[in-house]
């Protein structure tokens, strides 16, 4: 096994163990409104992503599409919670920056998504497909 194999299959492991706490702490219930920012999307929904190009790199793009999927439905599952808290209190103004980061969700979904095409079938063989994952990542919810 590659060196670049053992470093991602230990960064993937690590991502996946963070994230499944991390959520986890967020489903025990008791959360202070006032901190939930679109910082919640980063263990699982950029791991997921990040693991999924990581793996499609590697040569392993059927291991990514489980971690695409992670990324995809926690990005549409904290989505309804983080748009709930932005409509009903004020986001302080030193947490405003962390808006940006609503950005690169559709952004590094669709890099994922193209990394399983082109690793796995050719991303010639499904442009419409792609057009359109794309187009639905970009045209989701926003503030």
């Amino acid at each position: 096994m590659q060196s670049t194999s053992v470093l991602a299959t230990i960064g993937i492991v690590r991502q996946l163990i963070f994230g499944v706490y991390h959520t986890g702490q967020l489903w025990q219930g008791g959360r202070d409104p006032r901190t939930t920012t679109p910082v919640l999307y980063l263990p699982t929904v950029a791991g997921g992503l990040v693991s999924t190009i990581t793996l499609s790199a590697c040569g392993r793009p059927d291991w990514g599409v489980p971690l695409f999927g992670v990324g995809v439905l926690s990005r549409l599952a904290i989505e309804s919670v983080l748009m709930h808290r932005l409509y009903s209190v004020e986001l302080p103004p030193p947490l405003r920056p962390t808006l940006g980061i609503q950005l690169a969700p559709p952004t590094v979904g669709c890099a994922a998504y193209s990394s399983v095409l082109r690793a796995s079938a050719g991303c010639r063989a499904h442009p419409t497909k792609l057009r359109q994952c794309c187009s639905a990542i970009a045209h989701s919810k926003r503030p």
